[in-house]
């Protein structure tokens, strides 16, 4: 499937799972959901997930200036002005998705990123960043190991393990993703509705 699909179905999935009840939870768990849908498919060059983490490999290195910055007009080392701020576990989580990201990137396709190893691993990732969210994390994630699994390419769950395994129903960008997008959408639009009305 496309970044559009995996995107939207990631959202639409977590939001049923998750059932968030207020607004800005909705928006949260939405917006978590869509990125983890995306995430595996990093292990394709030029993808919209590639465009997204050169972006958050640039707020991370923004981050670490701004506290060597700190350091050095205070007095203190790196450690301890991050460690003073609160942040010191976000930014072992956003290292770790970095890292996550750039081993996937020289991977071929849905071989390590589309396996169950991989989701332990973003997922501990996204635990770091934000605990909070980690349940629409980790279903926005699975939700694109499992709509794959109907195309024709396999994917490598048990990677290291060679084997690959898929249903083979239907191609990456037919009629079925197509569908899929639009439901998901639906889905999006229509819990966003019921959560205002209610």
């Amino acid at each position: 499937m496309d970044g559009r699909t995996h995107a939207a179905l990631g959202a639409a999935t977590a939001l049923v799972v998750i059932r968030p009840t207020k607004p800005e939870d909705l928006i949260a768990t939405a917006a978590v959901g869509a990125f983890a849908g995306i995430l595996p498919d990093v292990d394709i060059s030029g993808s919209k997930v590639s465009r997204v983490i050169r972006s958050i490999i640039g707020g991370f290195i923004s981050i670490v200036a701004f506290f060597i910055i700190q350091a050095q007009v205070t007095g203190t080392t790196v450690i301890d002005s991050i460690n003073k701020s609160g942040f010191a576990t976000n930014i072992i989580g956003l290292a770790i998705l970095i890292a996550f990201s750039f081993y996937g990137a020289s991977q071929p396709h849905r071989g390590f990123t589309h396996s169950f190893v991989a989701a332990a691993i973003a997922s501990f990732s996204a635990y770091l960043i934000f605990a909070k969210l980690l349940p629409a994390f980790i279903v926005g994630y699975l939700s694109h190991l499992g709509i794959d699994y109907f195309n024709k390419k396999g994917e490598q769950f048990l990677w290291p393990l060679e084997d690959r395994r898929c249903l083979g129903l239907c191609t990456a960008n037919g009629v079925a993703a197509l569908s899929t997008r639009m439901v998901s959408y639906f889905v999006c639009i229509g819990y966003a509705a019921y959560l205002g009305l209610s």
